[in-house]
């Protein structure tokens, strides 16, 4: 029994995060694996250009980075396609970084292999469409100078190097989205016009209006640095050492303004509010305009370190006086109160207050809750305790508070895998991202695999979930765990190039229809064209079809009522009518003859 216990993990064993570490998505060749008597130097990696996975990172240029550091890198055991496979991970850093974790273990061989994964996750299809349209619809802004436009669309064509556009229609484009201003320009450094030029010359024109540009561009910016050196002034609430330090950055910025050493010190007196400007001429020991500028100077130097040593004194008198303020927030958990206590001491090392006066504050700020619980762990109450035991105690209760915590956090994040859901208008691959993303902040969740994919599956959307069944042939159901993480890694490379989505239907009522202007138009001139007719065909006459006259007033229509009237007499005549029938009867009474 000793040796089976010996041998089975406590329960502290199984609650606790245990650390472990996924195999490499990369297979290194065997001969490094044999000869690996070799050594990266950490100045090497800290060399690699770093890649975030932001929207604004340029894959491409990363590679083209990656690739000019691993040029100048020669180690006997590797080859060239070796040592990029070695070092590419260590040039990812955040969501990129958790993205290539998240690849399946032994699954990339190739350097190329790896740059096309890479690529398809933060390069995909539709960028490559974007950008295309980016460059054919490009314009210059207003205001934009040509330089700064040029090296905006040169900077667009090297983020798409595979956009295979012509070097004409490129041309073209660029030269349609230029300002009139500009196109003018361009046209008369071109001799009249630059349709006339070939391509390679109309490149090399762009090249000289950029550069005429930018020299002009050079003149201005300097000239409104010397506008801004002669009208400086200090912001209100500005102590005097940042504006001095301001003005000193700003006079660093264009060496060459060629403005007299006295002015200078004139303008930066002019620019100082009215309290820092007396406390200057107090300092002068008579009038600031009887220095040279070379004493000017130096009276501002001492005052700035003046002001910076006061600044420096009140921000240490308010970190003192939030020392001894502490108080813990409503919802913090132990641990973080305590470490925020403890970077809060060590901002200000030299803040002279007595040990037992900042176990006493700290413990004075606890919650009521935490407090009963220091109390508890203390064996009472912590004012029986030395300064150095309350220290102790603080720090078991944080450790106690951060296990909890953690147990609390591995708890929440496995009830997030079993219950995990796609979001409406969520398209797959974000969805499989998203639940990628959250298996690797809890390595130990000790679920199954096979349970992992059923939750993936039981979570997507109804439309997702039928596109999985019809790329698994049928149902996914019938496939293997692995072969299921297999489906959904496909059908997330799909979802992600080709972006099927198309935006949700406009939900309308029941008698809400979608319309557009030219339909309504239409309609609204078929209305009018029927109530024209319907007017025009009250005022014709029903029985003579002429529009002379109304139906009461057709002559045709008096001549055959008389008509009418001498029929129904004679047929009274034969017998009489009722409803337009004519009524029988047997008695004698009832029979009519012409006695004439």
């Amino acid at each position: 029994m000793a040796e089976r216990a010996n041998l089975e993990p406590s329960l502290r064993d199984l609650v606790v995060l245990q650390a472990t570490v996924q195999p490499s998505c990369i297979i290194h060749s065997e001969n490094t694996l044999v000869n690996s008597n070799f050594e990266l130097n950490p100045k090497v990696i800290r060399s690699l250009p770093k890649f975030f996975g932001n929207h604004e990172d340029d894959p491409h240029m990363h590679i083209k980075e990656f690739f000019e550091v691993c040029s100048f890198m020669k180690i006997e055991v590797m080859n060239d396609e070796e040592i990029r496979m070695r070092l590419f991970p260590f040039s990812l850093k955040d969501s990129a970084k958790a993205w290539f974790d998240s690849l399946p273990p032994n699954s990339i061989t190739t350097w190329a292999t790896l740059t096309s994964r890479f690529l398809q996750k933060f390069f995909p299809a539709q960028r490559t469409r974007k950008i295309g349209i980016e460059i054919v619809e490009i314009q210059q802004l207003d205001g934009e100078p040509f330089h700064e436009y040029w090296e905006r669309y040169k900077k667009l064509l090297n983020s798409c190097p595979n956009h295979n556009i012509p070097e004409w229609l490129l041309m073209h484009c660029f030269y349609k989205g230029l300002l009139d201003l500009d196109r003018t320009i361009v046209d008369a450094t071109s001799g009249g016009s630059l349709m006339n030029k070939t391509v390679e010359q109309a490149r090399e024109t762009f090249e000289n209006v950029s550069n005429n540009s930018l020299h002009k561009y050079c003149g201005d910016s300097r000239r409104k640095i010397r506008k801004e050196i002669m009208e400086i002034q200090q912001l209100d609430g500005e102590p005097f050492h940042e504006y001095w330090e301001r003005y000193k950055k700003l006079l660093n910025s264009d060496l060459d303004h060629s403005i007299p050493k006295w002015l200078l010190m004139q303008c930066f007196y002019e620019g100082l509010l009215y309290s820092d400007r007396m406390m200057v001429d107090a300092t002068s020991e008579g009038s600031f305009t009887d220095k040279t500028p070379k004493q000017a100077r130096e009276k501002f130097e001492n005052v700035s370190n003046n002001s910076l040593h006061k600044y420096c004194v009140d921000s240490k008198r308010k970190i003192k006086k939030e020392i001894l303020e502490i108080q813990q927030l409503d919802g913090e958990p132990f641990h973080e109160y305590w470490e925020r206590y403890k970077k809060l001491l060590n901002s200000y090392p030299d803040h002279n207050i007595p040990e037992w006066h900042l176990m006493h504050t700290f413990y004075e700020g606890l919650l009521y809750s935490d407090r009963m619980m220091v109390n508890a762990t203390s064996g009472g109450s912590l004012m029986d305790k030395t300064p150095k035991q309350a220290r102790e105690t603080f720090e078991n209760v944080s450790n106690n508070s951060l296990h909890k915590y953690c147990v609390d956090s591995k708890r929440k994040i496995k009830k997030e895998i079993l219950e995990i859901q796609q979001l409406d208008g969520e398209p797959f691959h974000e969805y499989w991202e998203r639940y990628k993303k959250l298996l690797n902040s809890y390595p130990d969740h000790n679920i199954p695999e096979w349970h992992l994919m059923h939750t993936f599956y039981e979570g997507l959307l109804y439309s997702d979930r039928m596109m999985v069944n019809a790329t698994s042939g049928g149902s996914l159901m019938d496939e293997t765990p692995k072969q299921a993480r297999e489906t959904f890694e496909k059908f997330s490379n799909n979802s992600l190039q080709f972006n099927y989505r198309r935006p949700p239907p406009k939900k309308s009522g029941v008698y809400e229809v979608s319309t557009s202007s030219h339909l309504e138009a239409q309609i609204t001139n078929l209305t009018n064209l029927v109530k024209q007719m319907m007017q025009v065909s009250s005022n014709v006459c029903a029985i003579c079809t002429t529009p002379s006259h109304v139906n009461e007033a057709c002559p045709q229509g008096a001549e055959q009522q008389s008509f009418n009237d001498f029929m129904m007499e004679q047929a009274y005549v034969v017998g009489p009518y009722q409803n337009n029938q004519r009524t029988i009867s047997d008695g004698a009474t009832t029979r009519m003859f012409n006695r004439g």
